[in-house]
């Protein structure tokens, strides 16, 4: 079943009616909605959810990394040119801590499958 198509005064007029925002210049435009198993899939590609990735690897072990003293109280960020660990860490003495022991951390995230590449922690404040 095809919607109505109105001219741009009247879906004006319709969106007053409603207590909705006006539609911007030009005609309003209408396309068929996009099926969800569709763009599913198409994210499923692009991203490869399924598929392993050091920053998964990180996440799954992260308790066995830090321990859950720290653990609870630090997060990875991100992987900056695949070998640098941002970490987010907001308690000042908790990042010189990790400063200070990150041969050991980094030991515990080399060991791991998908993470040999990583030689550098760096913690930042969030």
């Amino acid at each position: 079943m095809n919607p109505m198509r109105f001219s741009r005064s009247v879906e004006n007029l319709i969106a007053d009616f409603k207590g909705l925002p006006r539609t911007a210049k030009g005609e309003a435009h209408f396309r068929e909605p996009t099926e969800l198993k569709h763009l599913l899939e198409v994210l499923n590609e692009r991203y490869k959810f399924q598929q392993d990735s050091p920053e998964r690897v990180l996440v799954e072990n992260w308790n066995r990394i830090f321990g859950e003293k720290y653990a609870q109280r630090c997060s990875p960020l991100r992987i900056v040119n695949q070998n640098t660990l941002i970490v987010a860490i907001n308690h000042p003495v908790l990042r010189s801590n990790l400063m200070m022991e990150s041969r050991t951390y980094l030991a515990r995230i080399q060991e791991l499958p998908l993470c040999d590449s990583i030689t550098r922690i760096v913690p930042r404040a969030c």
